[in-house]
């Protein structure tokens, strides 16, 4: 326990709207699937930005809102096409809680990350690798299978 507890030193608590790195800090910077959980996500990308070395990788995954499926709740979703959508398709459709849904930036999709990348590129050198389109049509080409198992309760708990 004593080793866990010292690695937690070295983590720190802190919003990705402001890092608190020196510029050109890091070679490569991974945030997977956190962008659509902050308060300003242009924001986050240009503080991942200014602390990324140049030549750096900045590797980004994040939910595509114009998809039919939303991975937060597992559920089949329609395109969303402003924020209220998802809260009002979660409580109203499905009957659930939304009030997590009310905090996810559902403006998220192809087209925003194309004008982030066309606006931040006038401040940083940046090649875009992929928005992931090929990944996306390749899936679509299978049927889709859940990842996730439902287990039933017996009584022994298991």
């Amino acid at each position: 326990m004593a080793k866990a507890s010292s690695r937690l030193e070295n983590c720190l608590r802190q919003t990705g709207e402001s890092l608190p790195f020196p510029n050109s800090s890091f070679d490569v910077i991974y945030p997977a699937n956190v962008l659509e959980h902050t308060q300003d996500p242009e924001q986050v990308l240009r503080e991942a930005l200014r602390v990324l070395r140049p030549g750096g990788q900045l590797y980004m995954e994040f939910p595509n809102y114009l998809s039919y499926f939303e991975g937060h709740y597992m559920l089949i979703q329609p395109p969303i096409l402003w924020k209220s959508l998802l809260p009002w398709w979660v409580k109203n459709v499905f009957g659930r809680d939304s009030a997590f849904a009310q905090t996810l930036q559902t403006k998220i999709n192809p087209q925003w990350c194309r004008r982030q990348i066309r606006e931040l590129g006038e401040v940083y050198k940046l090649d875009q690798i992929s928005l992931g389109e090929k990944a996306f049509l390749s899936r679509l080409s299978k049927a889709f299978v859940f990842e996730t198992r439902l287990c039933k309760a017996t009584s022994a708990g298991f």
